[in-house]
């Protein structure tokens, strides 16, 4: 996608608030945040943005940025983004992030290209997902230094099929760089009666410096099954465990709908067996 342009003397804005949940937790905590970004079509081919995070008395940040419509050479843009976050424990913490977006499409081919650059000033530099570490799984949390990320996209329409690759470069400023490559695919059929069955499959590696690699191979399958519903399959295998998923969800009428799940994961005593529905 074209990174954040907006037409001519439009303007485009984004709200959001509730209450964060961590990355390793499964429930939400008892602070309320609250975000927007707004993007100004200043020319045809330039928009401006920025936004802010707001997170109680203990987190605020803001940003700005540029986008720039290159015509046939591709879209960029560059924002600074600056961020206060006060711990418990500790003084303020603050500092700079730098963003470089570009993005392409080939319309000989249908490719996309999208290359994306993070730079941190600093450690003291926390994103807001950061913050939310550091605060309530402080032993876990990781301070990022700089993230590059290529990727590819191609489309090849007569089967069906959509191909993905990306290439992920991290460092970080408490723990060792790593790099992680991804291919994925997936594609719909027809089978008989059988109609518009996805399947989509990819292989993960991550290299540590100084560590083995961390292979992962994911597969699922989706069947359309009865009157709307739809019956799936899922099925993660890393190098420490594997996991089974298998889901239903069916479509009630235009605004109701349920769904129910079940998993095995191997590598938890009692075999990591789940069960869910909404």
């Amino acid at each position: 996608s074209t990174p954040f342009l907006t037409r001519q003397g439009q303007v485009r804005y984004k709200l959001a608030a509730g209450q964060p949940r961590p990355s390793m937790s499964h429930q939400t905590e008892n602070e309320t945040f609250f975000s927007n970004e707004v993007s100004w079509g200043m020319l045809s081919n330039t928009s401006l943005y920025g936004g802010l995070r707001l997170s109680g008395d203990d987190y605020h940040s803001g940003a700005i940025g540029s986008g720039q419509n290159m015509l046939w050479l591709g879209a960029l843009s560059f924002d600074v983004t600056w961020a206060s976050s006060h711990f418990d424990t500790q003084q303020d913490e603050r500092g700079l992030s730098y963003r470089f977006n570009y993005s392409k499409q080939v319309d000989a081919t249908n490719s996309t290209i999208s290359l994306a650059a993070y730079r941190f000033s600093d450690r003291h530099f926390h994103s807001y997902a950061n913050y939310l570490d550091h605060k309530y799984n402080d032993s876990d949390a990781q301070d990022e230094k700089q993230t590059i990320s290529l990727s590819v996209g191609q489309p090849i329409t007569p089967l069906n099929l959509n191909l993905y690759a990306n290439l992920l470069h991290q460092t970080w400023w408490n723990a060792d760089a790593s790099t992680t490559a991804n291919i994925t695919a997936g594609f719909n059929v027809d089978i008989g009666d059988w109609r518009d069955i996805s399947i989509s499959t990819s292989f993960n590696t991550t290299h540590y410096e100084d560590k083995d690699r961390d292979n992962q191979i994911y597969l699922s399958i989706s069947l359309p099954f009865g009157n709307g519903g739809r019956v799936g399959y899922d099925m993660q295998n890393s190098s420490h465990s594997t996991t089974h998923r298998m889901s239903w969800n069916d479509t009630l009428d235009e605004r109701n709908s349920w769904g129910m799940s079940a998993g095995l994961q191997s590598d938890r005593p009692d075999n990591g067996a789940q069960v869910s529905g909404n």
